[in-house]
């Protein structure tokens, strides 16, 4: 099964600070990818994503279906496999980038010795900036965020919501409730008309 992404802009070779967001300090993610589906068991059908940030979450613009093979029907019951929640975030949870340019997910699970120094400073910068990249990562996917920072620092609700907490007292996270305006118009325009138009996918 293959479920794959790639940073529009890198394909186009449009300049890096104007098709990428920063979500914590050194990390950015893309403004628009799109997605490639096929080869997922029970869907005979290759499904292409495009999405775009708009506001505060990832959102499909543009959906492709095509069948996979002869036989296969782009039919009512094929169409009810296609999980596009689930494909958006399976292919934008390591498209991330750090301050270096290298790809990676805030959303992974961490190794031991990472988790014990980021306990080891619970109210640490470092440790601060990881949880407000998880929660953001999560927030952009449309996970529940506090989960995904629960779950990828294996910490108790209780000490989850602390460190979320910690993390917005210190200005690292955006204030609980901010909020986030959808793509102006003329931009929603451009991202039609430009980026994805012409997509081939």
């Amino acid at each position: 099964m293959s479920v794959t992404a790639a940073w529009i802009g890198q394909q186009r070779g449009v300049a890096p600070e104007h098709m990428r967001v920063e979500i914590a300090p050194g990390v950015t993610v893309p403004r628009f990818a799109y997605i490639d589906v096929a080869d997922e068991p029970g869907i005979p059908l290759t499904i292409n994503l495009s999405v775009v940030l708009d506001g505060d979450t990832y959102r499909v613009d543009l959906m492709k279906i095509r069948r996979t093979a002869p036989g296969d029907d782009v039919n009512l019951v094929a169409l009810r496999s296609v999980r596009v929640h689930e494909f958006v975030q399976r292919g934008l949870s390591d498209i991330a980038h750090d301050a270096n340019g290298n790809p990676f997910s805030p959303l992974a699970p961490l190794d031991e010795d990472v988790l014990s120094g980021y306990r080891a400073e619970p109210g640490g910068a470092a440790t601060l900036q990881a949880v407000a990249m998880t929660y953001r990562m999560a927030t952009l996917l449309s996970m529940r965020p506090a989960k995904a920072v629960r779950e990828r620092f294996r910490l108790t609700e209780a000490t989850a919501t602390v460190w979320i907490r910690r993390a917005r007292d210190r200005g690292i996270l955006e204030p609980a409730g901010r909020k986030v305006e959808p793509l102006p118009l003329h931009t929603f325009e451009f991202v039609q008309r430009d980026v994805f138009e012409d997509q081939d996918v």
